[in-house]
């Protein structure tokens, strides 16, 4: 297992806007907290774009959650390695080095989680555009590993 997982609740609170329980397990500390609630299709959707537009090629990128101050410090370096710091505003909460291709498969792994709760909900007809955006973003993920 993954030193860096996410973790999603079952229930979506908004379906259309597939708002759930989310945050992420990084070596063993729950960042930002173990019941945080955010939009965790458009979080996982806005890092995947991120990182998949800066694989591979040194660099830093900030992933932010959508509400409050906490984000994921991402640094790249040559290799392809990956160290992840969990802020809260300016201060490091938690930290991990995997490599980017572990990290996008978390993700994707992630997106499959989702695209599950959307079926298996009620409001299942609300969430179609996203279950079809879930697919398209697996598939970018699925191509960059393929690739490298």
């Amino acid at each position: 297992m993954s030193n860096v997982y996410f973790i999603i609740g079952k229930d979506l609170s908004y379906p259309e806007r597939v708002f759930t329980e989310f945050h992420i397990n990084i070596n063993g500390y729950c960042f930002p907290f173990d019941d945080w609630t955010d939009f965790s299709y458009n979080i996982l959707a806005t890092w995947t774009f991120s990182l998949l537009e800066s694989t591979y090629t040194p660099r830093e990128i900030d992933l932010p959650f959508f509400d409050g101050s906490y984000s994921i410090k991402a640094t790249v370096d040559n290799k392809s390695n990956i160290i992840l710091k969990g802020m809260s505003g300016n201060s490091v909460v938690c930290e991990c080095h995997t490599t980017v291709n572990e990290f996008l498969k978390e993700i994707r792994y992630a997106f499959r989680q989702l695209s599950d709760i959307v079926y298996s909900s009620e409001t299942y007809s609300k969430c179609q555009q996203c279950i079809a955006d879930i697919e398209c973003n697996t598939q970018k993920i699925d191509q960059a590993l393929k690739s490298k």
